[in-house]
């Protein structure tokens, strides 16, 4: 059993599913990690952090409303 928090707004620390830099406005993979948003994509927050590679934790600001 997998249990998860769900949160709205607020930092939380996630996984990138790549390069991300700091300031970048996120989007959510297809995995669930978070990647730097494009153009036609849901944008779910910004970056507190930089990722270097995928599957560094990173802080994130969420503005999901």
């Amino acid at each position: 059993l997998l249990v998860f928090d769900v949160v709205f707004n607020g930092i939380v620390e996630v996984r990138a599913g790549g390069v991300v830099a700091k300031g970048a406005e996120l989007m959510v993979d297809a995995q669930g990690r978070v990647v730097t948003a494009t153009s036609t994509n849901e944008r779910i927050g910004r970056a507190l952090s930089a990722a270097n590679a995928a599957d560094d934790l990173i802080s994130i600001e969420i503005n999901k409303f």
